[in-house]
């Protein structure tokens, strides 16, 4: 809900109120405004903060503040404040920082606050009046924003790379936490845990308190030789243990039946001591993952030199066709239901009364079901054996009829063919057609507005549709043809090494650890767009055109779109060319507001 608040004269004595000066360009100057009684914070000038952190806010002629917890970034009440024919300053209130490694939004009240007017001189409607009512939506945002979050919890992490762990230390609760963390780990999204988390809070809280957070826990469990091992899972485990100290009651895309934080599991884990790959469900030591890391060891041998504490025990309850079928020798199945489970909650099913079934391939979309074998979960009811033989010709007719639907619901040889098409090294030259898909892909992005929810929300609806063996099959197809490029997969170390370059000459801008994690949940954002555009009559707009289309088109020239809270990147080509020489390039650069702006255009 957007938050106005407007503080009337009469209502706060104001002493000694003036205009405020007018300031040489460039020129900051941090200054007390207002009587000591209204404790009305410090207020700087400054025209070249960037936008796009916390608390940011738009105060027009009139001392109305605009501000939304959650919302970072200033454009659109800016816009609608225009609109209206008022005149406006942006504003952001942000904490005293101490030195390079800091990390001020864990300490809110130790620090002092500054309100910065966001202009290069102070507009004569500008008074004390407006600094005090700037001063008392930062309060209200500050107690709100804060109330979401449990900073004893980050405190108290002791990072798990000083922890000896053995055999012996996988009790009973450690495998329950293994095998439940599995299950996540396996059964759900990729990278699920690493974009639900930060877009979670980003969306609940904001940016900034969400990136310090990051930095703050990240930084002391990240190790490179643990990339290799454990992939995207060790930074879900680390992404599980910072959600664990948000107290917010809904996670972006998460549809299971947990009803309070989904992801204790994998914080108790890396709590514990303990590393996780999802290759086999194993469990290794942090502390030694770490240690062959500082000795040389290289990244490929990491798995095979560590020793494997613990293995997950994960249950195989369902595959892309799934099927019950109850004792009348109903068929009960439905595309985008991948486990008998969710069969028997959709048609209120108990699982005593049905047989459930799978049928497993490693291409459903040409696999005869003839040539399938069943696969039956767990017990069969008395009436299965006499019964056996009609039932399995009912479910090898349902997965005909299944597949039918999958096939006209999938676009999957365009999809291969896209990809195809992909291969080229050159990086794509830039011109007014990817300006033109970048403006609108901007755009869309801006509209969900926090980095990594467009990525969650079209894969969750993604697995509704045509299920998650089905969507993380053709995923893994783009993920693939990535990786071909020499690219990790998700924000890598050579290219965020390339952009953080660029953003460091051209902008003076220094990208660190949870920045550019960000920028690989926005790179998500684009690669799921390209998924979605082949399933056929999928998130339709108005027009009943595929409404991501902008993004995967990008892709689909080969541009990957990163961003970085204040500016976005085009990227384009491999990391390393065919001849090993450093190819991949920012071929493109702009601020969000500029790509925002109707009237901005390509220079050529």
């Amino acid at each position: 809900m957007k938050r106005k608040r407007l503080l009337l004269a009469g209502l706060i004595c104001i002493v000694g109120l003036q205009s405020m000066p007018v300031l040489a360009e460039e020129e900051v100057v941090t200054e007390e405004i207002g009587a000591a009684e209204d404790g009305a914070l410090a207020v700087a000038l400054d025209a070249t903060l960037k936008n796009g952190v916390d608390f940011a806010c738009v105060i027009d002629e009139n001392n109305e503040v605009y501000w939304e917890l959650g919302v970072s970034t200033t454009s659109t009440w800016a816009a609608d404040v225009a609109a209206e024919g008022l005149d406006y300053v942006r504003v952001e209130v942000l904490p005293e920082s101490i030195g390079d490694d800091d990390h001020p939004y864990l300490y809110p009240d130790e620090r002092e606050w500054t309100i910065y007017v966001i202009a290069e001189e102070y507009p004569e409607w500008f008074t004390d009046e407006s600094s005090a009512a700037i001063t008392s939506a930062f309060e209200e945002w500050k107690e709100e924003a804060y109330a979401l979050i449990d900073l004893d919890v980050l405190f108290s992490f002791e990072t798990p790379i000083g922890f000896d762990v053995a055999e012996e230390d996988v009790t009973e609760e450690i495998q329950n936490y293994l095998d439940a963390w599995a299950e996540t780990d396996n059964h759900w999204m990729t990278c699920y845990v690493r974009n639900a988390v930060p877009t979670t809070v980003q969306a609940a809280i904001g940016m900034s308190i969400e990136l310090d957070a990051w930095n703050y826990i990240y930084n002391q469990v990240w190790t490179q030789g643990g990339e290799n091992l454990a992939g995207h899972s060790q930074v879900d485990l680390i992404a599980a243990f910072i959600g664990s100290a948000f107290n917010i009651d809904t996670w972006e895309g998460y549809f299971g039946t947990d009803t309070d934080y989904p992801f204790t599991a994998g914080a108790a884990l890396l709590k514990a001591g303990f590393l996780y790959t999802e290759s086999g469900g194993n469990l290794y030591s942090a502390k030694e993952i770490n240690d062959l890391t500082e000795e040389g060891v290289e990244k490929a041998d990491i798995g095979t030199t560590a020793a494997i504490l613990g293995t997950a025990n994960v249950s195989d309850t369902g595959d892309a066709f799934a099927v019950v079928v109850d004792e009348e020798l109903n068929v009960y199945w439905k595309l985008g239901m991948d486990y008998c489970d969710s069969l028997l909650t959709e048609y209120g099913l108990a699982a005593e009364d049905v047989v459930q079934i799978n049928l497993n391939a490693d291409d459903y979309f040409t696999a005869s079901s003839e040539e399938l074998t069943p696969v039956i979960l767990g017990d069969t009811p008395e009436w299965y054996s006499e019964n056996e033989e009609a039932i399995i010709d009912l479910v090898r007719d349902a997965f005909d009829a299944w597949q039918e639907e999958l096939v006209a619901k999938v676009d999957v040889d365009g999809l291969v063919n896209c990809l195809s098409a992909l291969k080229e090294y050159d990086p794509y030259e830039m011109d007014q057609t990817a300006f033109d898909l970048l403006k609108e892909w901007v755009q869309i992005w801006n509209e969900a507005g926090v980095a990594g929810n467009t990525n969650i929300s079209v894969q969750k609806i993604g697995y509704d549709t045509v299920g998650a063996t089905i969507w993380n099959k053709m995923d893994a197809q783009v993920l693939a043809n990535y990786k071909a490029k020499n690219h990790e997969g998700c924000q890598g170390p050579t290219t965020s090494r390339k952009i953080g370059e660029y953003a460091l000459e051209t902008y003076g801008k220094e990208i660190d650890s949870a920045t550019e994690d960000y920028m690989g949940s926005t790179m998500n954002d684009g690669y799921t767009s390209l998924v979605g555009k082949y399933v056929n009559d999928f998130l339709l707009n108005e027009d009943g055109e595929y409404m991501y289309s902008a993004g995967a088109e990008l892709w689909e020239l080969g541009c990957i779109p990163f961003y970085d809270g204040e500016y976005w990147y085009l990227v384009s080509g491999p990391d390393y060319d065919e001849d090993g020489e450093f190819a991949v390039e920012v071929i493109y650069s702009a601020s969000n507001d500029e790509l925002l702006d109707p009237d901005f255009t390509f220079a050529g």
